[in-house]
């Protein structure tokens, strides 16, 4: 007798068998260490302030750095030994010993440099992170119509490698394989269908 798995139980493997994303470090030559910033400055509210000087126009207890268009956003840019730093990525190095490679600003704005906003990435969060409202024709990321099969098919796209997350009868159960998807992959920045 064959014994068939449940639509659940295939997505539960499929899901199973997606690539983690694992976030990326700096390189930390010549950069700026967790030590440095430490002594150079002070986080509270998701501002940072100097606590030492490091040149003469630089007063203690000023807020650091100043807003700058940066890859097309307005930023808190900090310049520091001739290199620039995003607020958020010294936010970061000061409560987690590291900068990351990609730092990505949970709700799109930022300026919002409040550690609850702030989260490390990779190249593949941080394209997810600018696509995530991108929709298809249902008005749904990730879900599309098979006209030939009369069945939703749920898709997540991990590394420009498209996964496919199976064909269902119902919108409902290709949402929620969407969901389970993205929570998997991208955790606290996913972007659920509702």
């Amino acid at each position: 007798m064959r014994h068939y798995l449940s639509d659940e139980e295939k997505l539960k493997i499929k899901i199973a068998n997606l690539p983690t994303v694992e976030h990326e470090k700096v390189e930390l030559n010549d950069r700026l260490t967790f030590e440095e910033a430490r002594i150079l400055f002070r986080y509270k509210d998701g501002k940072i302030y100097w606590i030492k000087k490091s040149a003469n126009r630089i007063n203690i207890g000023d807020e650091a750095g100043g807003i700058r268009t940066f890859k097309s956003n307005l930023h808190r840019i900090i310049t520091l030994r001739r290199k620039q730093y995003l607020t958020g990525q010294i936010i970061f190095l000061l409560i987690h010993g590291y900068l990351p490679k990609y730092l990505i600003f949970k709700d799109g704005n930022t300026l919002n440099t409040n550690l609850d906003n702030l989260t490390a990435g990779n190249h593949s969060k941080r394209i997810y992170s600018n696509l995530k409202k991108v929709k298809t024709h249902l008005n749904l990321k990730g879900i599309s119509y098979n006209t030939e099969r009369k069945k939703y098919r749920a898709s997540i796209q991990v590394k420009g490698k498209t996964y496919y997350l199976g064909l269902y009868e119902s919108i409902e159960i290709a949402k929620k394989a969407y969901n389970l998807a993205v929570k998997k992959l991208y955790g606290d920045i996913a972007c659920f269908n509702d």
